[in-house]
């Protein structure tokens, strides 16, 4: 550290003469720290310095990851985020909040003039009418014909062959033609840069209609494929019908606001945490990039435990804490009928005051984190401690969890779901068209009985081959 100095003057104790001696600035003092290089152990001197600093530099950091959470250098990878249609560009529309590069396409212009992004980080596909109409060839073929116009966007704002960035999060809403439909050319698209690249993918809420159900399970069908291949890195996937369980008293209008941020918010977490430095246990960069790059699919979610304080002290047993993460661990996962013994390797990031985390002791943390390495059958677990002096009397814990299988239940109950509403919809199609057959079947009995009365050469027959000849 290179101190500022200026001199000072006062009397030797030894000499009794006037000496003039440097008084050093310490920049952890708001005055001027005089020393007396006779009466001072200078080293000793610079011990203190250097402890008071790292610790005025650690409490900075733990007392703004609010700060940290937006702030683009304070990540562990350097994210470039797409988002394709409209449900995908509004979770990428977050990410751009927390000062990720963000871009989007969309065959619908009414869906992309409400995305809060610049003009040029925003891309038309015009193609058809407009919008996809919940087909997803439609939303293919406009991605293959607009491929030039993508890889022009993505050097804008990506930089030329993506170097600005270490990695790619692509984000689907698989319900839609656009983003269900893109997603695969797309992925060809950005292969092509030889860049890493994890999918967001979101199953649809319960209360979506046939087609968008049946889109969105077709869809993780091919994702799983190139995640089993290799040609993604990581499958995220996101279940809405999980997040309206979590947020059931979100009015409909506020549902997919608070969703989407919960989406970006706890992603960004992971990527925030994974930066900083922390006095505790710390899941470092390569950590967690190993954790995200692990194949298959990826869930992630968090939840709050509350603390018992009695007297200003924290009065929780190993048991309850242990209990409360791994029961914690499946109520905050963002997606569920996941098998997660099938996971390969987990992130289990633990926040909390400064305060409470330095009461709770080692062993309580150690027996949560073998209890919870049991509940995953051994996987490869990763484990960090972090302040947050933003919380009162609780603590957070994000989890991340990667290597599992496809959600076989959520997937089967989609398609059920899916098979029987067709069903239905073929039904009233041919009740339909029944309907609209009546007044054909009284033409073709009408003139039956005029083919009949004319074999009989009846007057009436007579009457009909009079009147037609005459037309």
């Amino acid at each position: 550290m290179n101190d500022q100095t200026k001199t000072t003057t006062f009397v030797s104790e030894k000499t009794g003469n006037t000496e003039k001696y440097k008084t050093i600035k310490t920049g952890v003092r708001n005055d001027d720290q005089v020393v007396n290089p006779e009466t001072t152990n200078f080293v000793q001197l610079r011990e203190e310095m250097r402890k008071k600093m790292e610790e005025k530099i650690e409490n900075k950091l733990e007392e703004n990851l609010a700060e940290a959470l937006s702030n683009p250098k304070s990540k562990a990878v350097r994210y470039g985020v797409i988002g394709s249609g409209h449900g995908g560009s509004r979770i990428a529309e977050q990410f751009y909040q927390f000062g990720y590069p963000v871009c989007v396409i969309n065959t619908s212009q009414q869906d992309l003039h409400h995305i809060n992004l610049p003009k040029e980080n925003k891309l038309f596909m015009d193609y058809s009418l407009g919008g996809a109409g919940k087909d997803m060839d439609i939303g293919s073929a406009a991605v293959e014909e607009n491929e030039e116009n993508i890889k022009q966007m993505l050097e804008l704002v990506f930089d030329k062959d993506l170097t600005k960035i270490d990695s790619i999060v692509l984000c689907i809403s698989g319900g839609g033609g656009s983003g269900g439909g893109s997603a695969i050319p797309l992925i060809q698209i950005i292969s092509d840069y030889k860049i890493p690249m994890t999918v967001i993918y979101t199953l649809p809420m319960s209360s979506e209609g046939t087609i968008t159900k049946s889109n969105a399970v077709v869809c993780l069908d091919r994702l799983a494929q190139l995640s089993v291949n290799k040609l993604i890195n990581g499958l995220v996937v996101i279940d809405n019908s999980r997040i309206e369980e979590l947020y059931s008293d979100v009015s409909l209008g506020g549902f997919f606001k608070v969703a989407n941020f919960d989406i970006a918010n706890i992603f960004n977490t992971f990527n925030t945490l994974s930066s900083l430095p922390t006095q505790y246990a710390a899941i470092d960069p390569m950590d967690f990039t190993r954790i995200m790059t692990s194949g298959n699919c990826t869930i992630y979610g968090k939840v709050e435990i509350p603390l018992t304080i009695e007297n200003g002290r924290v009065s929780m047993d190993e048991d309850n804490v242990a209990e409360l993460l791994i029961h914690g661990l499946q109520d905050g996962l963002l997606a569920e009928g996941f098998n997660i013994t099938d996971a390969i390797r987990a992130g289990v990031y633990i926040t909390g005051k400064s305060e409470y985390l330095t009461q709770i002791p080692a062993s309580t943390f150690s027996y949560a984190f073998a209890s919870l390495n049991e509940e995953l059958k051994k996987a490869d677990l990763f484990k960090g401690i972090y302040s947050d002096e933003r919380l009162q009397d609780k603590l957070v814990i994000y989890t991340l969890i990667s290597g599992v299988g496809l959600p076989r239940e959520r997937v089967e109950m989609l398609k059920e779901q899916a098979q029987q509403d067709l069903s239905e919809m073929e039904e009233k199609e041919q009740a339909m068209k029944s309907k609209m057959e009546v007044f054909q079947q009284t033409i073709k009995k009408e003139d039956d009985k005029y083919k009949l009365q004319k074999k009989n050469n009846s007057t009436f027959g007579k009457m009909v081959n009079r009147r037609r000849s005459r037309n």
